[in-house]
């Protein structure tokens, strides 16, 4: 699961975005554009972890319906509501109800992300990104992001709205 670091966030994410960008456009249905999606970034140096995943209108939750190996045994935990109470606002819920990017710098200790610590330490992370997917103006989604670089995903790397 975890990558060889990039000597640089920027080219490898700037690189990213282009190939994912391209998938988008050349996509012939939604499932390929978020398997194409998906692949591109799960093997983007400096990414240890990408998954997508899609609001539920009727359910108000949010969906993974791509996960790597690692992570599918911790599907459960990754189904939120984007309403969550409490002081524990996951990245990709606050991502979701706000509809801008939510960024982690110190995922394990990032007070916000305290149900998720063990399982960052046992995979690694340091530092997420969730990133909204949007469709018809409206949030459809969530693009995540782990890496093991703490600050991997910060200025001038932080990247805005995903529309589709």
């Amino acid at each position: 699961m975890r990558r060889p670091p990039a000597p640089s966030s920027v080219p490898a994410l700037f690189e990213a975005l282009l190939r994912c960008n391209s998938a988008i456009v050349r996509a012939q249905t939604r499932d390929a554009m978020i398997s194409d999606v998906s692949r591109i970034l799960q093997r983007t140096p400096g990414i240890t972890a990408a998954w997508i995943g899609l609001l539920d209108r009727d359910t108000g939750h949010f969906q993974p319906v791509t996960l790597p190996a690692p992570l599918r045994r911790y599907r459960q935990s990754l189904e939120l509501a984007p309403e969550t109470p409490g002081p524990h606002r996951n990245p990709v819920a606050e991502a979701m109800r706000r509809g801008q990017p939510r960024y982690c710098a110190d995922f394990p200790n990032d007070r916000t992300t305290a149900p998720w610590h063990a399982l960052a330490r046992k995979l690694g992370v340091r530092c997420s990104a969730a990133i909204p997917l949007f469709l018809n103006g409206r949030v459809a989604g969530v693009f995540s992001l782990y890496s093991s670089q703490p600050t991997f995903f910060t200025t001038p790397v932080q990247i805005g709205r995903a529309h589709v």
